[in-house]
């Protein structure tokens, strides 16, 4: 069957020097918490609830048949508490999409 897979990766947490924001683990990234991770839009996309990038790759669109268009839209989420250190937090993140022959 003719289709695709797309993964993404993350180099590691979510970070600003030796502090970090913890990836969502419930399932939903909630405003007051410090949590972060993304959301998926679309049919092809891989699971339906807030999830975050890991080093390992991080499934989040797939098709297992050939179709003429397809669109997956990722959101990026985050949240703070109270005691989230302040700074400029960064990660790189990889997107690869396979085809799938």
């Amino acid at each position: 069957p003719l289709g695709f897979t797309t993964v993404v990766t993350a180099d590691g947490d979510l970070r600003a020097g030796a502090s970090t924001i913890d990836a969502v683990a419930d399932g939903s990234v909630t405003a007051g918490s410090e949590e972060y991770g993304i959301s998926l839009v679309g049919t092809d996309r891989a699971f339906a609830d807030d999830e975050a990038p890991t080093s390992s790759g991080l499934t989040v669109a797939s098709r297992s048949s050939w179709k003429n268009s397809s669109s997956v839209t990722v959101t990026y989420e985050a949240s703070i508490s109270n005691g989230t250190a302040g700074g400029s937090y960064q990660q790189i993140i990889t997107y690869t999409s396979i085809g799938n022959f």
